[in-house]
């Protein structure tokens, strides 16, 4: 089982900035226990106070390409990516 509290106090790699961190503890909230969740970019922005869609984007962008998560991209008008936290990297 994940200890959020564990994770959130713990070391953390030297790429991860508090940025990645809000945006990765909304993921983890947000996921389910297969570690998914598809929350708009409206609400991740709204929950981790961060004030630009561009920041978000490059703090899920830095997580996927440090392998912390994987994105789905959906194809459609409206429907939000898949984000899937991947749980082993905690």
């Amino acid at each position: 089982m994940i200890k959020l509290a564990e994770f959130i106090t713990g070391d953390k790699p030297k790429w991860c900035n508090p940025s990645e961190m809000n945006v990765m503890v909304i993921l983890l909230v947000l996921a389910d226990a297969h570690g998914k969740s598809s929350p708009k970019l409206s609400q991740v922005i709204r929950a981790s106070g961060l004030s630009q869609v561009s920041s978000v984007r490059r703090s899920m962008q830095k997580l996927e390409a440090n392998g912390w998560i994987e994105i789905t991209h959906q194809e459609g008008i409206g429907l939000p990516n898949v984000y899937r936290v991947k749980l082993d990297k905690l």
